[in-house]
């Protein structure tokens, strides 16, 4: 679907150990010990940790600081690749030019309009405009999850839930584990932050828990429903839609860990890579 160079920066995910790996075995219950955004692992990121919402934290170390830099990498790479002419993106300038600090310094109100557009652009549509809703709409949903990590924010003013998938993917947070306006779509949240380290060309092992939301999650035709459609379309990119339902009723039925590579292509995919310091 995309055909954009990678931009790396530091370790590679492929070269990392898979996602889960000491993790994925553990019940939910063993993941909700009372972590703080200064002890917990990056890894552990992916499903809710009631704690980690309820309690404050400094503007340094916690939620804020770590999304900041998380927004930081995404848009040096949209840069990157609406700059290069080698990419050949017909975009004006002054579209890509809404690529800036000043515009996302506080995240517009807009919400998920501009991924929603990208979903129903299709096939025909110039790629760069494509390209370009595609990254604002990453860029600008990890603002909000920002904005809304900020403290006092008004939390349900900053993020929706097709906003909050969005986030999940492509920024290795939980959204819920910032803030509690979509703590009641934890799940479905888990399965895309998952997702977002296949996305990024890393190895995961598929838990049980993940597996039952992509069961109910992934459907066999197309979905009206945006959260859907968004799983389902980074689903076959990073390792085809089909397979990864395939292997979650597998691990649904046998409760057993399964591991899963990324596409070989997935260096074709716009994704910045690793988001934040990984502990290596």
């Amino acid at each position: 679907m995309f055909s954009v160079a990678l931009f790396r920066n530091g370790l590679s995910p492929s070269a990392l150990a898979p996602w889960g790996d000491g993790l994925a075995e553990q019940s939910l219950a063993d993941w909700w010990y009372p972590a703080t955004w200064d002890n917990v692992a990056p890894d552990e990121l992916v499903v809710v940790n009631p704690s980690l919402a309820a309690r404050s934290s400094s503007v340094d170390s916690g939620p804020e600081a770590l999304l900041r830099g998380v927004l930081v990498n995404r848009l040096t790479y949209a840069r990157q690749i609406f700059s290069d002419p080698a990419l050949a993106f017909r975009t004006r300038a002054r579209d890509a030019a809404r690529l800036n600090d000043a515009e996302l310094a506080e995240a517009p109100p807009s919400r998920s309009d501009p991924y929603l557009r990208w979903l129903a652009h299709g096939e025909r549509a110039n790629p760069g405009s494509r390209q370009l809703d595609f990254e604002l709409a990453v860029i600008r949903s990890i603002a909000r999850l920002r904005d809304a990590a900020k403290p006092h924010a008004a939390e349900k003013e900053f993020i929706d839930l097709p906003g909050a998938v969005i986030a999940s993917l492509h920024s290795g947070v939980n959204a819920a584990n910032v803030t509690t306006a979509v703590g009641f779509a934890h799940e479905l949240l888990a399965a895309a932050t998952w997702l977002g380290h296949l996305l990024r060309g890393r190895a995961a092992l598929m838990p049980a828990f993940i597996a039952d939301t992509l069961v109910d999650w992934l459907p066999e035709g197309s979905a009206a429903d945006p959260c859907t459609a968004m799983l389902q379309t980074h689903a076959e990119i990073a390792v085809g839609r089909r397979a990864l339902r395939r292997c979650a009723e597998r691990v649904r039925k046998t409760r057993r860990p399964y591991l899963l590579h990324p596409r070989r292509t997935i260096a074709a995919i716009t994704a910045p890579a690793p988001l934040f310091d990984l502990g290596e």
